[in-house]
């Protein structure tokens, strides 16, 4: 989520200056006299009566417009400016600075509140910006951002579409509309979101990851392998997109893959059960499947092979050995799950101990009945 910033608002040459002139209406004098003594309400209904008298006074529009954003009336203050500058173009510059004036404003009011997680008051000054000027995306992002910490996932949905119509190249808008699907499980039109952040920003790391995230979420290893491989080049160390890398070898049956990327975790992360049991489950399954090839060629008796098999016999007894060492580390880090002493009776077993691997499936078996 981007960072929530205030916006500083320079504003020179807004002052309600009103100049005389001897053509102008009894009304246009009288509001310019209520407004040099700084009574808008007076000023207002002056005005009001120029605008219907004379419609096409562009000054009058503008003043009145000014007028209105001193009351807060930000509806009619649009109303009188918009007319303004259908007329004449003369008033621009100073329209502009009020809207950025009120704006920013009630901008920033809204983001010190969000800053003190006051979200529904901050909501309704992002709210009052956008009515002031609905042309300027942040309002409407921060609005988004407050929904979100009210849990209105709906609407922040539709904040985020409307800041895109707003910034349709930014890519972080992108991701952060992505990363909303992915946390409600709408992997589609995530992917859609971050296929098109990293469309106008290849470099973006975190969408390469979510990308990857969500395709795996979705059933698609294959486009999930490719993404988590261009995740990995931008972030090598990742611990999540590693730890689902080695998920999907693991899946794949790839267990000397799997195995690799369980390694460089566990030093990462030496005491994180999923990482060490998956790792010794790899070794375990690796293992099983050198001892099933090689007694597979022992009942074939395949001829001169002997030498063959005393090698295969020897790593099976040592990936079974680091299964063991894994297996145990995760019974110490979760003692409560029957299936890790299962795997770790078998692999004793394997390596022909007995003793120990019947004590790992008594333990086994008493998780399983609940004692």
């Amino acid at each position: 989520m981007r960072a929530i910033k205030t916006i500083a608002i320079l504003v020179a040459g807004i002052a309600l200056l009103a100049y005389f002139s001897g053509c102008n209406s009894t009304a246009f004098t009288s509001a310019k006299v209520y407004l040099q003594q700084d009574n808008i309400d007076k000023a207002i209904e002056q005005l009001e009566i120029e605008v219907k008298q004379n419609p096409s006074n562009a000054e009058a529009h503008y003043l009145l417009g000014a007028s209105y954003a001193k009351k807060g009336d930000y509806e009619r203050m649009n109303r009188e400016f918009d007319a303004c500058l259908k007329i004449s173009p003369k008033y621009k510059k100073q329209i502009q600075n009020y809207r950025l004036k009120y704006w920013g404003e009630n901008y920033n009011r809204g983001v010190r509140l969000l800053k003190a997680k006051k979200y529904d008051d901050a909501i309704k000054s992002f709210e009052t910006a956008i009515r002031i000027d609905s042309s300027r995306a942040d309002a409407y992002q921060n609005m988004a951002y407050a929904y979100i910490k009210k849990n209105n996932i709906k609407k922040a949905e539709e904040l985020y579409k409307k800041v895109l119509e707003i910034k349709k190249n930014d890519p972080r808008i992108y991701f952060t509309l992505g990363s909303v699907y992915y946390n409600e499980k709408k992997f589609k039109p995530a992917i859609q979101m971050f296929e098109k952040a990293i469309e106008l920003d290849p470099n973006n790391k975190d969408a390469f990851a979510y990308l990857a995230m969500s395709y795996d979420m979705i059933g698609k290893p294959e486009k999930a392998f490719s993404m988590y491989k261009k995740a990995l080049e931008k972030n090598p160390n990742d611990p999540d997109l590693l730890f689902n890398l080695g998920r999907l070898y693991f899946q794949k049956e790839d267990w000397d893959h799997a195995i690799e990327i369980f390694e460089k975790l566990a030093k990462q992360r030496p005491d994180d059960y999923d990482v060490i049991y998956n790792l010794g489950n790899a070794y375990l399954y690796k293992a099983d499947k050198i001892s099933k090839a090689r007694q597979k060629m022992e009942n074939e008796k395949t001829k001169g092979v002997k030498e063959k098999l005393a090698k295969m016999k020897a790593e099976e007894t040592a990936l079974y050995t680091k299964a063991i060492q894994y297996l145990e580390k995760s019974t110490q880090i979760k003692p409560d799950n029957p299936n890790a002493w299962f795997n770790l009776g078998v692999a004793y077993v394997r390596i022909g101990d007995q003793a120990k691997g019947k004590a790992a499936f008594d333990k086994s078996d008493q998780l399983k009945k609940g004692k």
